[in-house]
């Protein structure tokens, strides 16, 4: 009764509000705010590509219908990874929705099966795009070609880890699979319910379906091998890709190799590569980036001035050689030992007790007459073999095996792990002029001075790339549709960097 005297007493009243059709005039054009991204990217395709390279996958021009423009699916493509839209479903919605994506298609509204065919196979010669906006950073003076950095982060694919493994482990799954198979089947023998046969039967249906997409993949490729001719795992999804070992974990995915400039942070060149070593990659890389910039109209005199920086993955004596001797390039690859040199950086804590020190060679007694070591538990250390580790010659000795499990200074002298002991005896330094160069160069304060530029340079750029534009995955398969991705992935980069430095109001000036 009370209730109801309030209402009576207390009406409120709202504005009203109608679904009914409204015409809202809207200028595509107009919402390309100067200063965006967006804007620059329709001012870049529209004025100052070249995109006539896309014709030939066309043959339209007596009967069919008429195709996308590839400058509409290129913007759209573009703007939706730099939203982080990696799904030609979600630039297919965005097209149909979203007013930005509707200005720069110009209201041609793509469907996702037109974006992932031109993403993963009319986008084969991205790199030419690629060349061609580095031209338009260069000549905007966004190019400082004074400093380089190169470095390599790693990206998922579109593979999962669990299909991965050796051709043994491989051929070993397939006997587990049909011992489950003969299992399923002395179950279905035995059981005659109907329901329960329906169940055992889809189940063997599905595992001879692994079975048959395992025994396909074996036929159809070869081991992937490591650089020392070990085997590594291979992934029934995506081959190319590989296990990779980063600051997370493990994940199935590529190493994405890229070369900013120092200036602005323009990538000047990139790929990716399946392995997770990308020291052997240099030499190819410094290659391929010298033939990207001469076709962007960097000169190459240039880069003889200036200078490239790369992390120790990249120290070897083959790398040192080729960028000091056959290049002449001016470069700064740090060995994984420069730390301990730096005064700058405190000496980290040993992983041993600090109660006790761990034996060195000083603490071993030698008999030329045997050539061996006594260690200080009098136990003789053998001669083993001639080897050479990082940039030394010598000789090694070692224990036999169980002699030293009762020592009593075994926390003192045995690795954690370790069954014996054993010593390496340097003769002398390996040839490694061009390597003790490298060291030479590094320790200097001028070189130090320079390395502590490259994260500055290069982290920044990857950064942007996964975080900022959440552009933190593959979703092709296969080391060429990878490459094209990765390619889109740097020009969303470049292009923002034309916004983000002013240089696009330069550009439509020109």
């Amino acid at each position: 009764m009370l209730h109801s005297l309030f209402r009576e007493g207390n009406v409120a009243r709202y504005k009203e509000k109608s679904q009914d059709n409204v015409m809202v005039p809207i200028n595509l054009k107009a919402q390309l705010l100067p200063g965006t991204f967006e804007f620059t990217l329709n001012e870049i395709v529209d004025n100052h590509l070249d995109l006539s390279l896309f014709d030939s996958f066309f043959h339209n021009d007596d009967a069919g219908p008429k195709a996308y423009p590839p400058q509409a699916l290129l913007k759209v493509v573009l703007f939706g990874y730099s939203k982080g839209l990696l799904s030609s479903r979600r630039i297919e919605e965005a097209c149909k929705s979203n007013v930005l994506f509707m200005a720069l298609s110009g209201e041609i509204r793509p469907d996702h099966s037109t974006i992932a065919s031109f993403v993963s196979s009319k986008a084969q010669n991205i790199k030419d795009l690629f060349v061609q906006v580095l031209a338009i950073c260069a000549q905007l003076d966004l190019v400082g070609v004074e400093m380089f950095a190169l470095d390599g982060c790693k990206l998922p694919s579109n593979a999962a880890r669990e299909h991965s493994a050796t051709f043994a482990e491989y051929r070993k799954k397939l006997s587990n699979l049909q011992d489950k198979i003969d299992l399923l089947m002395k179950q279905h023998i035995a059981n005659d319910q109907t329901q329960e046969q329906d169940r055992i039967g889809k189940a063997v249906e599905n595992i001879q379906h692994q079975k048959r997409r395992i025994q396909e993949f074996l036929r159809q490729h070869q081991p992937r091998t490591h650089t020392k001719n070990r085997e590594v795992k291979s992934n029934l999804t995506d081959n190319d890709s590989a296990k990779l070992k980063c600051s997370g974990g493990y994940i199935q995915g590529y190493n994405a190799l890229a070369l900013a400039d120092s200036k602005h942070q323009i990538i000047v060149n990139a790929y990716p590569i399946g392995r997770q070593y990308e020291g052997d990659e240099l030499k190819p890389f410094v290659k391929d980036s010298l033939r990207t910039a001469k076709k962007a109209g960097i000169l190459k005199r240039r880069f003889r001035t200036s200078t490239l920086l790369a992390d120790t993955n990249y120290f070897s004596e083959a790398n040192c050689r080729y960028l000091l001797q056959e290049e002449r390039l001016t470069a700064l690859i740090p060995d994984p030992q420069f730390r301990r040199r730096d005064p700058h950086f405190p000496q980290r804590p040993s992983l041993r007790s600090s109660q006790s020190r761990c034996f060195r060679i000083q603490d071993f007694s030698y008999d030329a007459l045997k050539d061996q070591y006594r260690c200080p538990n009098g136990k003789a250390l053998t001669f083993s073999c001639k080897s050479t580790v990082g940039h030394y010659r010598g000789r090694r000795y070692h224990t036999g095996v169980g002699v030293c499990d009762d020592c009593p200074f075994t926390l003192s002298c045995l690795r954690k792990g370790a069954r014996l002991r054993s010593l390496f005896v340097i003769d002398s330094p390996a040839r490694s002029a061009y390597s003790h160069r490298m060291i030479q160069v590094i320790d200097s304060s001028a070189g130090r001075q320079a390395y502590a530029r490259r994260m500055a340079i290069i982290e920044p750029v990857f950064a942007n790339i996964k975080s900022n534009k959440r552009m933190n995955r593959f979703t092709l398969r296969g080391i060429r549709k990878v490459s094209q991705q990765w390619l889109l992935y740097c020009l969303v980069h470049n292009i923002e960097k034309i916004t983000t430095t002013g240089a696009a109001d330069r550009l439509i000036e020109t």
